[in-house]
């Protein structure tokens, strides 16, 4: 049996465009790749950037003068407990804002 004209030519389309179509995806791949190697360039300078800014900031720090007063701490317990007030006044708040709303709501029914 033999092929016809219109489906050699179908099937001949069909492979152009597949071609077509893998030779974009390996540009774009070889571009992937280029864009990956830059950025991995990229982190390497900014980690060494980083290191060296944490070495300057080490050298700064012993070059400070040091305090004769030793400033006191603020202890753990105290800053949990103003935390835990302020956010019973928050929800307080809220539990206002609640009521004034169903108040609102019950007036206008």
């Amino acid at each position: 049996m033999r092929i016809q004209q219109a489906e050699c030519v179908f099937s001949e389309k069909n492979l152009l465009h597949a071609q077509l179509d893998v030779i974009s995806l390996m540009k774009r791949y070889e571009s992937f790749k280029a864009f990956r190697a830059e950025e991995l360039l990229l982190k390497i300078v900014l980690k060494n950037k980083i290191a060296e800014a944490k070495d300057s900031l080490t050298l700064f720090e012993k070059l400070l003068p040091k305090p004769a007063i030793v400033p006191k701490t603020v202890k753990y317990e105290s800053h949990e407990h103003s935390h835990h007030e302020a956010a019973h006044k928050k929800k307080q708040t809220l539990e206002t804002e609640v009521e004034e709303i169903r108040r609102k709501l019950a007036s206008l029914q």
